[in-house]
């Protein structure tokens, strides 16, 4: 939320935006993050929802006789939801036209950071807190619960990307970002 970016950049004396024309485009890119790619990776990781389901009832201490029914159960119950949320958010596509547009989401960004470090500069600011955020949530959280979003960033296409969140990950949490 934009209570948590303004304490963020408070924090971790990120840079604030030096006009308002650099600000709304950050805030721009923000919505763009927060929105449109944010319900595209729930629409990318509809097929592994079960795994990521799974993960968090082993990490809570379910017993494991229960995990494989609370995994399906639990994991078709939040796609359902998830899929609702992002469909009426951005629309009802078929599969590959959700892939095209998060690819091309990952690209306009990649465009935006252009050579920079970080996407509005040489130094973070809350658009790069929003992009941890989102991407942080969704690419790292639960590495073995791989989907579209870690074939694009893995791929050679989109490496400026990912070092890019390598380095926004590496300057705002240090060795504190959890694997």
């Amino acid at each position: 939320s934009q209570i948590i970016l303004r304490r963020l950049t408070q924090i971790f004396k990120l840079k604030t935006y030096p006009d308002e024309q650099s600000a709304a485009i950050g805030h721009a890119i923000d919505r763009l993050l927060d929105n449109h790619t944010f319900n595209l990776f729930i629409m990318s990781k509809q097929s592994v929802v079960g795994k990521i389901i799974e993960f968090m009832t082993r990490a809570n201490g379910v017993p494991s006789f229960l995990i494989p029914i609370l995994s399906s159960i639990g994991g078709s119950y939040v796609a359902k939801m998830t899929m609702k949320r992002a469909t009426t958010s951005i629309g009802t596509f078929k599969e590959i036209e959700y892939k095209e547009l998060l690819r091309n989401d990952l690209l306009q960004l990649q465009t935006i950071l252009g050579k920079n470090k970080y996407l509005m500069g040489d130094e973070p600011t809350t658009v790069d807190c929003t992009a941890i955020g989102q991407f942080g949530s969704a690419y790292y959280a639960i590495p073995s619960a791989r989907f579209y979003l870690h074939d694009l960033l893995e791929s050679s296409e989109f490496a400026p990307l990912k070092e890019y969140l390598e380095r926004v990950k590496t300057r705002i949490y240090g060795n504190e970002f959890c694997d």
